[in-house]
């Protein structure tokens, strides 16, 4: 038997990409109420989607996402009583949640980094950020671009890229010719 290529007709354009960063210091994050991260320069933006004036994604293509993030911060103040990170989409669903517990430092961090990810089926005109919850303490905690003077990266990112679109319609090409096999039936 000779060996077939497999391709999503679909994958022959554009797929969904992102990955923006914060692009200077939010400081002084609220305590008690969810802070939108101000994730606001783009790195990688395939389908245009990523608005950089209100710190969100917008979803162009539904299917199965792989999202994720990473956020550095500062100057936590060890009087809290926990705070959160994650995503939270335009229905209100939060997934992908980061706790950063009072009991993890005694006294102010200088610096707390934390990541997540998530793997998640999102409709198109879903629209998505990154969220910071703190319960007590002092609103001082700072959303770092970088912590290194040397660094010309970014941090603190959020990005995510499509993994697969609903019933795809795959195309396996045989040495005799092409044959298209019906949307999820197995090769």
């Amino acid at each position: 038997v000779e060996p077939r290529s497999v391709t999503t007709t679909k994958s022959l354009g554009t797929k969904a990409i992102f990955e923006a960063h914060i692009g200077s210091t939010q400081s002084n994050l609220a305590v008690g109420s969810q802070v939108l991260l101000q994730i606001n320069t783009v790195d990688i933006d395939t389908m245009s989607s990523y608005d950089t004036s209100n710190y969100l994604y917008t979803v162009s293509v539904s299917g199965i996402y792989f999202l994720y993030y990473n956020v550095t911060f500062n100057q936590f103040d060890s009087g809290m009583t926990f705070a959160q990170i994650y995503i939270k989409d335009n229905g209100g669903s939060i997934y992908g949640v980061c706790r950063i517990d009072d009991k993890e430092f005694t006294a102010d961090a200088a610096y707390v980094n934390k990541s997540a990810h998530v793997i998640k089926y999102l409709n198109a005109g879903n629209t998505l950020g990154i969220y910071y919850y703190q319960i007590g303490g002092t609103g001082q905690a700072d959303a770092q671009q970088s912590v290194s003077a040397t660094s010309t990266g970014a941090e603190s990112i959020f990005g995510g890229f499509l993994l697969t679109e609903p019933k795809a319609v795959r195309k396996v090409e045989q040495q005799a010719g092409e044959e298209t096999v019906a949307p999820d039936s197995p090769l």
